[in-house]
C-alpha cells in the first residue's frame, strides 16, 4: 500500500469513517472504492479528471485511489461520490433525465431522490456484487461490450451478470 493511500485511510479512520465492501450493510459514513471484476486494477471514478460537475460520467480507470474513486452509501438508497463532498455529496444517477434505456450512462448529479438515483448492492455469491437499480430492474456495467479501456463509461443494462456487471 502506497504512503498516500495509508495516509488517506488513516485520515478517514480518524474522522470516523469506516472502509467497507460495497455489499455490506453499510452506514452512510462507510466509504469504499469500486473495482471492476472485468479488469484487474480498474476502479470506478469520475470523468474529466475527477470533475464533480452535474452530468459528469462515471468511468473505469486504473485504480489510483484519489477522491474521485471513493464512494459511499447515502440516505434514501443513494450512492454518492466522496469527491463531491462528504457526507452530503452528489448522487449517482442516469443521464437523459433518468432514462432507463439500455446503454444510458451513469452520471453524477445533485441528489433529488428520483428512481434513477436509487441503487443497491446485490451479492453474487462469488465475492462480487452487482450494482442494481431496483426501480428499473437493471444493472450497471461497462459500455462497449464490457471494455476495460481507461475512460470507458458505466452504463445501465439488463442484468446479465457477466464480468462487466460485477464489482468488488
Amino acid at each position: 500500500m502506497s504512503k498516500a493511500i495509508r495516509i488517506l485511510v488513516l485520515l478517514l479512520l480518524v474522522a470516523g469513517a469506516t472502509l467497507a465492501m460495497p455489499g455490506a450493510a453499510n452506514a452512510a459514513s462507510d466509504i469504499y472504492p469500486i473495482q471492476s471484476a472485468a479488469g484487474a486494477g480498474k476502479c470506478v471514478g469520475l470523468a474529466n479528471y475527477g470533475s464533480t460537475a452535474n452530468g459528469t460520467g462515471l468511468i473505469i480507470w486504473d485504480c489510483h485511489y484519489n477522491a474521485d474513486q471513493w464512494w459511499y452509501n447515502g440516505d434514501g438508497g443513494t450512492m454518492r461520490s466522496y469527491a463531491s463532498s462528504w457526507p452530503y455529496g452528489k448522487c449517482v444517477g442516469l443521464a437523459n433525465y433518468g432514462n432507463t434505456a439500455n446503454g444510458t450512462a451513469l452520471i453524477l448529479w445533485d441528489c433529488n431522490y428520483n428512481p434513477d438515483q436509487i441503487w443497491s448492492w446485490r451479492a453474487l455469491g462469488n465475492g462480487n456484487y452487482a450494482l442494481y437499480n431496483p426501480p428499473s430492474g437493471k444493472c450497471a456495467g461497462l459500455a462497449n461490450y464490457g471494455s476495460t479501456v481507461n475512460g470507458t463509461r458505466l452504463v445501465i443494462w439488463d442484468c446479465h451478470l457477466n464480468p462487466d456487471q460485477q464489482w468488488n
